[in-house]
Formats: structure tokens, sequence, C-alpha cells
């Protein structure tokens, strides 16, 4: 018997002429269907192994972040967060969720 996976695979490395990731939008229509920690992983997941993506992350891009579907209160708190790295942006993140700081950022989750 075989079990059916609800999972999406991406497909990252560019293709010639471009063609690597043409179904992006069925990719972002899986990640906003997500819980939010679900969602958080796939965007921090996208932004190591794509450039563009971890420049739009750090510089707390609001199209980047609708994009992921994420709650409007997160993409606030998000913006705010500090760091010039990945690494540190995901200690940043770390730290809010994992000690409850939200109210620093006046986010309720």
């Amino acid at each position: 018997m075989s079990v059916l996976s609800n999972q999406m695979v991406l497909d990252l490395q560019t293709w010639p002429n471009n063609r690597g990731f043409e179904h992006a939008d069925s990719w972002w229509q899986f990640v906003r269907t997500q819980e939010l920690n679900t969602q958080l992983d796939m965007l921090f997941g996208m932004a190591l192994v794509d450039g563009s993506t971890r420049e739009r992350l750090l510089r707390g891009d609001p199209d980047l972040l609708r994009q992921a579907g994420l709650p409007d209160d997160v993409q606030d708190w998000m913006v705010a967060l500090p760091g010039e790295s990945l690494e540190e942006f995901a200690e940043s993140l770390s730290t809010v969720l994992f000690t409850g700081a939200l109210h620093a950022y006046e986010c309720d989750l």
C-alpha cells in the first residue's frame, strides 16, 4: 500500500534560460497553507539557498513577507528584528519566539 504525501518539492537551481523556478506561484501558495512555524522554516530554507531571498528577508522586504503569507503582526515585528546576517537574524527570531518576547514588538501569537 502506498501513502500519499502532502509535501511540495522545490527546485531552486537555475536552469538554462532562467526556467528553473517557473512555478513559484505554486510554491508560495503551498507555503501560505502551512502553520506559522512551517512558513518561517520554509522562508528561512529559501533564504539559505537563494541569495536574493536572503537579502530580501534581511531587508524586511514587505512583499516577500506578504508572499509567504505571514500574518500582518508577524510581518511588522519581523521587519523590526535586528540582524546583519541570516544567522544573526535567525538568532533574533529564535529569541523572540522562544522567550515569549513578542510583547516587545507589540505582537501576540
